[in-house]
């Protein structure tokens, strides 16, 4: 399966990028779609922590879950931080998501 993002702090990957370059300052064409399509699955596992601000540092309340559509995973984390503050997914899963059709 392949990633929708490769961010440091969530892989442990020093190669990837650190989330705050990851991060944009405008919305993508199609968010609310991709927003749409990464919640529309139920999860498929649950980590035993919680879901942590990576910009802020604050400890949300909740925890953290992991989903797949059979071709890229993601979770959680990926979600808030895409939601919030446009955290630059993989041209490729953008692509397939967008593509989809409505």
């Amino acid at each position: 399966m392949k990633e929708i993002s490769n961010v440091r702090e969530f892989t442990g990957d020093e190669t990837a990028k650190p989330i705050k370059e990851l991060i944009q300052n405008t919305a993508i064409d199609g968010k609310e779609k991709i927003v749409a399509y990464l919640k529309s699955f139920k999860p498929d596992c649950a980590a035993g922590m919680s879901l942590t601000d990576e910009i802020s540092g604050e400890i949300i309340k909740a925890g953290v879950n992991g989903y797949e559509d059979g071709l890229y995973y993601w979770d959680t984390r990926y979600i808030y931080h895409f939601e919030k503050y446009n955290l630059k997914l993989n041209d490729d899963f953008v692509c397939y998501v967008l593509e989809r059709g409505a």
